[in-house]
This record gives structure tokens, sequence and C-alpha cells, in this order.
């Protein structure tokens, strides 16, 4: 199969299911930050930014190692699934009783905690997930099955079982049982269709030895979701419950964001690294594609933040969450970074440079610490915006520094990304000037945004009209 096909062939299976996997996930959100109100959804949405954060200490690194191991060898994938997703079981449930402990011992009121300890049975729930292993044999069909299947669990269980602030543990335990039953789903296909079988194993030696291989994978991770996580936290530290949850509104949406470019990356992940064995030159020229693909993508969500954060905050999640609109906008214009932070990153992995790629993301982490700590305090919600923006900026210009150094990629600062750019602020220039209807200037942003595409090759037009 050519490089183009494989690539189509994945992104279009990985749009399919996260376009369901992440519409399910939207809805459920907005569903629950209307039924169980601000103070609520914010505890729900503490819940499972600690699942979040502690995460990468049940992965431990597996699922980037596991990626790219079976991309080198699938031979070796039912192997590699029962010792990588063993291993992963046994440290959920340590995790889980260690944070239940912590919880406790920070006293935190018996509705709270019980919210927290069901959101947490996601860490079991998503351990045994073979969702690594189909990115890596590039069978995305079947991850698509499994987010389905995910998806209309979480959707049928929350209509069914969430009905007032009252049900805010039971929403929880939903979300961690629909991801379960996404995991067994994806089980039993891979048994049926591949004859690759889960056995757990408990070999600490063999275990031990892994995590050796994937130590890396793992502190990069751990970076990661603290970027993600550190200024919720902050939030919830320092303000009220209240702000917490204005705060989770459009955190959750950019939540959403990150795991669909993380969906997007994870698809191209095993193309990269198998072309930059087999033809350098190529693999380059491969991630430059990317860069432009992605950013068309995302620059335009970013100016649609600038244009219209209180219209999208009141369609999406009501009135009663119109304070936080200035918190979308920030984040929405930190999305582009977020893009950048996560393909560099991906493509030092691919490469085989993984331990360089932890300095530069926790470099981001300390600078989103610091804003947290000095603006939070002092201009709220939005400073823990502005800090997640100022940090992904910093990740990503270390990272893209780095990839040009040690791999000899291109800058996305090019011809492209500049011509993207401007026209993106012309519109939001026209938009403020002439006070149109928000309708008119998402139609006129698809047609230029349709002109650049077949400007710049990105829409192959020739290829449209050999279809044709």
């Amino acid at each position: 199969m050519s490089l183009f096909r494989r690539a189509s062939s994945n992104l279009i299976w990985v749009t399919l299911s996260d376009v369901l996997a992440k519409g399910a996930t939207i809805f459920a959100t907005i569903y629950l930050a209307r039924i169980l109100g601000v103070t609520e959804f914010g505890v729900l949405s503490l819940g499972i930014a600690i699942a979040g954060t502690v995460w990468p200490l049940v992965d431990l690194g597996t699922n980037g190692y596991g990626i790219r191991e079976v991309a080198r060898n699938p031979a070796s994938a039912q192997t590699l699934m029962s010792s990588l997703n063993s291993m992963r079981l046994a440290a959920s449930v340590v995790v889980i009783i260690a944070t239940g402990i912590i919880i406790h011992l920070l006293g935190f009121e018996d509705s709270k905690k019980w919210t927290v300890l069901a959101t947490l049975v996601y860490l079991s729930a998503h351990a045994i997930s073979p969702d690594w292993v189909v990115r890596g044999l590039e069978r995305m069909s079947i991850g698509f099955a499994m987010n389905s299947i995910a998806a209309v669990s979480f959707i049928l269980g929350t209509v069914v079982f969430v009905s007032g602030p009252d049900d805010t543990a039971i929403a929880g335990l939903v979300r961690s049982v629909a991801f379960g039953i996404g995991s067994v789903a994806g089980i039993l296909i891979l048994i049926r269709y591949k004859n690759i079988r889960y056995r757990f194993t408990a070999k600490l030696s063999d275990w031990f030895a892994l995590i050796k291989q994937t130590y890396h994978f793992l502190i990069n991770r751990v970076a990661t979701n603290l970027g993600q996580y550190i200024p919720f936290f902050a939030v919830s530290i320092v303000l009220a419950d209240t702000d917490t949850g204005l705060f989770a509104a459009p955190h959750r949406l950019y939540i959403i964001a990150v795991s669909g470019m993380a969906a997007i990356t994870t698809a191209v992940y095993p193309i990269l690294t198998d072309l930059h064995q087999k033809d350098p030159e190529k693999f380059r020229r491969f991630q430059r594609k990317l860069v432009d693909y992605i950013l068309l993508l995302f620059v335009p969500a970013a100016g649609l933040g600038v244009i219209a954060p209180e219209q999208l905050m009141d369609l999406i999640f009501g009135a009663d969450y119109l304070a936080a609109s200035s918190v979308l906008t920030i984040m929405l214009l930190t999305l582009p970074m977020l893009a950048m932070r996560s393909l560099f990153m991906f493509t030092l992995l691919s490469a085989g440079h993984e331990k360089y790629a932890f300095p530069a993301n926790m470099a981001g982490v300390a600078v989103q610490l610091v804003i947290a700590v000095i603006l939070v305090p002092t201009i709220g919600i939005e400073g823990a915006a502005i800090g997640m923006l100022v940090g992904e900026l910093t990740s990503a210009t270390i990272l893209i520094s780095l990839c040009s150094r040690k791999i000899g990629v291109c800058s996305p600062i090019q011809g492209e990304t500049l011509m993207l750019l401007s026209i993106t602020a012309t519109l939001i220039c026209l938009h403020l000037w002439r006070e149109w209807h928000l309708g008119i200037t998402i139609g006129i942003s698809i047609i230029a945004y349709t002109l650049y595409g077949l400007k710049t090759g990105l829409i192959p037009l020739n290829k449209l009209r050999k279809q044709a």
C-alpha cells in the first residue's frame, strides 16, 4: 500500500472513530454540565482530572512503546499485549488504592470522595484496552468499533442513570464502565479477527525489564499530563468550587481537543516510525505535510475562539457558564501550540529520540506552574488559562528546535503557515470591523480556507479530478 493510501486509511478510520467518541463525550459533557449544575460538574471534572493525571502511572509508557514495537514487528503483538496490559492492570489497582488513601487523608467530603473513586475505576477499565495494539497493526477500523461501543454505552448510561446533582458519583462510574465495555469489545474483536489473545501474566522480572524500555515514554506522558491538569488543580485549590465548575467547562473541551490530537498523532506514529527507518527524506517531507494539515485544522478553531466565545459558551453549556468565555478564547488560542508540541514530540519518538522530549515537556510544565501560582490568586481562572497558553508555547518551541537539530525537519513557520495566519487574521479583523453575523463569517472562512488548501496542494485537486 502506498504511503498516501496508508496515511489516508489510518486517518479516515481515526477521524470516524474520533468524531464518534468525541461527539459522545461532548454530548455527555454538555448534558452533565447542565444536569449536575456548575458546582457538581466541577466535582466530577476534578475526579476526571485526577484520573487523567495519575493515568501515566498506570500506562507506564506502554502506549508509545507498544505502538512503535508492534509497528516494527507485528508478530510480537500477542506477547506484548499480554505483558504490557497485565502490567498496566496491576498498576491500576495499586494507583487506585494509593489515590483513595490520599484523598481520604486530605479530608475530602464523602460525596466528593465517592465521585473521585468512581472516576478512578476508569484506570482499570482502560488498562486492558488493546487500543495501542490496533494502532501498531494499523487496524484503525477495530479502534473505530471499540470507540463506537464505548460511546454508545457512555451516552445511554449517562441519560438513563444521571438525572440530577445527586447522581455525580454515578456519572463518574458510568464513564468508567463505558471505557471498560469498549476495552472488552476490543479484546474480543482481536481474538475473532486477528487471533490475538490477551492472557494475564504476572512476571515481575519481565515487568521491570519492560519498564526499563518504556521509561522515557513514561516520563514524557507524566509531563504532558501534568501540563494538561496543573491549571485545573490550581483553580480547584485556590478558588471556590463555583470557579472550578466555570473553568471545567472550557477545560473539558480543551481535553477533548487534546485527545483528538493524540488520536491523529498515534494514527501516523507507526507510519513515521517505518519511514524514518526506511527513507529519512520521505519521513521529513511527510512530517512537513502533517504540519500543514494540522495547522489548517487548529488555526481556524483559534480564530473562532477570538470572534465568538460568548456564542459558543452559551450554545454549548448555557448562560450559567458565560463568565468563562474569556477562558475559552485563551484555550482555543492554545490549540495550535498544543498541536505543534504533540506532533513534534511524536516526531522525536518515531526517530528514537524520546529521551530529549522530557526536558522540553517539563519546561512547559514549570512555566505553567509558575504562572498559575502568580496569576490564579490575582486574576482568577483566566490566569490558569494564560499559564496553559505560555506553557504549550514554551514546550512547542523547544521541541521544534530539537527536531530541527536532531532530525533535520523544517520549522512550522514557513510560507504556507504565514499565509494561513494572514488569512485567519484578516477574517478576524473583517468580522470585528463589519460586525458580520457569525454564519456569514463562517461561510466566507470556508471559502477562504478551501482556496488556501487548493493553492498549497493540501486539497489534491488533481486526484479529485482523476476520481471524478
